[in-house]
């Protein structure tokens, strides 16, 4: 790979799009989990997934195919996309590339069973970067021109006196309040079962192998209750009430609160939970887009801590497989 990014400082978005033709749901959700491990690793911005999405692709009989994909979008800065290549290269079988294509700002799209033609990479990479130049010199150039000129600090004195009972939300915000609170309220109760789940693994764990899961255990609480605290402050900020109350809080959550008597049924069971948070969570992100920039940037962050408890438990699963395996 021989094109140069330049060293910018604006943000593009490429989305890594994996077929799922004919694939059950459950093994393309774990081959678009196991291609967003391998991006995080990269410096990046936001990383997003969207499963099992269904495209209609119009043949010459003029019929209707339905497919499915994966879909992640990862926001990064352009001198990163060659690295990208790179660690989708190391990463992936030869068989699984060729499964994946990979669309930037442009619609240029690149399919990864062309890693290996430099002619090709060299073109959808050289691509992908002039155009985000050209975007960001013709954002630099519209600046004061085409764009609606800024309010007077007088206006935002005057509106912000005018509408105080509002607190943090503006005029600017143009998402549905009401809906966003309750679905906030939705994840703040996934997050509260995650609590009592984890907490109970934590004491009633035993057995030879429970001392070295239960501090996983005891962590995860911990940050599901600084989740919990987090959204229940969002929640707040948009003038709604964080609810707390334990009737209904089972049907209220995404995830179950599901009795597991031995150390692998519970750590399953969290796997399982986790799952759900993580793509429960995506699609709160993609839903929000630009109306609710705070509330998606919360998300985006509690998504990260989620991604790695899911990863966490399924190492704790493999490990315990493997010693019970030995036996």
């Amino acid at each position: 790979m021989t094109a140069e990014a330049t060293t910018k400082e604006g943000i593009i978005s490429i989305e890594v799009q994996i077929d799922g033709t004919g694939i059950p749901h459950d093994e393309l959700d774990r081959r678009t989990r196991r291609v967003a491990s391998e991006l995080r690793q990269l410096p990046h911005k936001s990383l997003g997934i969207v499963n099992d999405q269904a495209h209609a692709a119009k043949t010459e009989t003029q019929s209707v195919e339905v497919r499915t994909q994966g879909v992640i979008t990862i926001a990064l800065q352009p001198a990163i996309v060659p690295k990208l290549l790179e660690v989708l290269k190391s990463g992936l079988l030869d068989s699984e590339r060729r499964l994946i294509r990979l669309k930037g700002p442009n619609a240029t799209e690149l399919g990864l069973g062309d890693l290996e033609v430099s002619e090709t990479v060299d073109t959808w990479l050289n691509a992908v970067i002039k155009h985000s130049d050209i975007s960001a010199s013709s954002s630099e150039k519209n600046i004061g021109q085409d764009a609606p000129p800024l309010s007077s600090a007088q206006d935002m004195r005057d509106r912000a006196r005018r509408h105080i009972e509002s607190g943090a939300v503006t005029e600017e915000y143009t998402a549905n309040r009401a809906q966003v609170v309750k679905i906030l309220n939705e994840a703040l109760a996934t997050e509260l079962v995650c609590i009592l789940r984890y907490k109970s693994h934590y004491y009633r764990a035993v057995g030879i192998n429970s001392e070295s899961v239960k501090p996983e255990f005891l962590q995860h609480a911990q940050e599901a209750e600084q989740h919990a605290d987090r959204l229940a402050a969002r929640i707040v900020q948009l003038n709604g009430a964080p609810d707390f109350n334990p009737d209904g809080l089972a049907s209220r959550s995404r995830s179950q609160y599901v009795p597991a008597s031995t150390l692998m049924e519970m750590i399953k069971e969290d796997l399982i939970a986790e799952r759900i948070a993580v793509e429960f969570y995506s699609e709160i992100i993609h839903w929000l887009g630009d109306t609710d920039l705070t509330t998606r940037t919360i998300m985006q962050s509690i998504l990260e801590v989620e991604a790695q408890h899911a990863n966490d438990m399924k190492q704790l699963l493999d490990r315990l497989s493997l010693r019970e395996g030995r036996a």
